[in-house]
């Protein structure tokens, strides 16, 4: 009989070795204690929140505000508010999470909208629901509410009307505002007009009444006290309309074909006769078109012509009040 050698003996140990751990692997995929322990280790070996803002600085840093981009995009993915960021700022952050983050930043360094990707813009305070089918709500137009505030007192109880509502923030603040005032808010774009009926019940705003429009088409002469809106007002030749975030934003929001007055051109006109005598339209335009747009209000036989100026200095809005006896 032949005697085994010492190495022989070390081999066929190592085999029996790795057998029973193979099986010892087989039993622990199966045991929840085991994968509890493989998920603690994927967290542990994933990015924290400090690293994962530290990337997205570095992709927007094209943009002023990437540090409040970034914080904002990782709060929706994560579903937590920013202060939560800075009170754990080495919070780990799972591998699923971190990629899909990682997606986000990608399409805002190509210039796809923050509010897109969120989902959520805020506009007077109030969280909107935007998607690609409306125009995002800017600071801008804030002003367009303000103005309204200005013609209509506290316990106004007529009838305004937000024409092209969008998402319908300018409509869902002024109803805020003026919580005795029936505001109509007119849409043609349906999937518009479905978002901004969901801004609406969102914001509990029920003395908002939404209505599919051409513009001012339905309305009933002489019925609305105060006409606003924020019309597409870019020249359609304008490269700007096919560069950064407008690119991505709904054409028919924003273009608004040769000179860019052309909605701004159909709004004074049925503005006219919707309004009642004493009533006011105030119209969102470009930094450049205040002084064609007056002379549109003036054509129309508007009155007391006003133009107002955004944070920037630029002028921004335009309103006229529409002459003739007033109705009681």
């Amino acid at each position: 009989m032949s005697v085994a050698s010492p190495a022989f003996d070390h081999r066929l140990r190592l085999a029996a070795a790795r057998l029973g751990e193979r099986r010892r692997q087989t039993v622990r995929a199966d045991d929840p204690g085991h994968n509890e322990l493989r998920r603690i280790t994927d967290v542990q070996a994933s990015s924290t929140i400090e690293t994962l803002l530290a990337e997205g600085c570095e992709q927007l840093h094209s943009s002023a505000s990437g540090r409040l981009e970034a914080e904002a995009l990782l709060c929706n993915v994560l579903q937590v508010a920013r202060a939560a960021l800075h009170a754990h700022p080495r919070r780990p952050v799972d591998r699923a999470a971190s990629a899909r983050y990682r997606r986000m930043l990608a399409q805002r360094a190509r210039g796809y909208p923050a509010a897109y990707l969120t989902g959520e813009r805020e506009f007077w305070s109030i969280s909107f629901r935007v998607s690609s089918d409306t125009h995002v709500p800017r600071p801008e137009t804030e002003g367009l509410v303000e103005a309204a505030l200005e013609y209509l007192p506290s316990e106004f109880e007529g009838v305004a009307v937000d024409a092209g509502t969008g998402c319908g923030a300018v409509a869902v603040a002024l109803a805020r505002e003026r919580p005795g005032a029936c505001v109509l808010a007119l849409e043609y774009c349906p999937r518009a007009l479905r978002l901004a009926r969901e801004n609406v019940r969102r914001a509990s705003a029920r003395n908002v009444r939404l209505l599919r429009a051409d513009w001012l088409r339905p309305l009933t002469p002489n019925g609305a006290h105060l006409i606003l809106a924020n019309p597409p007002y870019i020249d359609g030749s304008d490269p700007c309309l096919e560069r950064g975030e407008l690119r991505y934003e709904p054409r028919m929001a924003l273009d608004g074909r040769k000179d860019g007055l052309h909605a701004i051109r159909r709004l004074i006109v049925q503005a006219r006769s919707c309004l009642r005598p004493g009533g006011r339209l105030l119209l969102e335009h470009g930094c450049a078109q205040a002084r064609p747009a007056r002379r549109l209000f003036a054509a129309a036989g508007f009155a007391a012509l006003e133009t107002r100026c955004d944070l920037a200095g630029h002028p921004r809005i335009t309103g006229g009040l529409k002459t003739g006896e007033r109705l009681d």
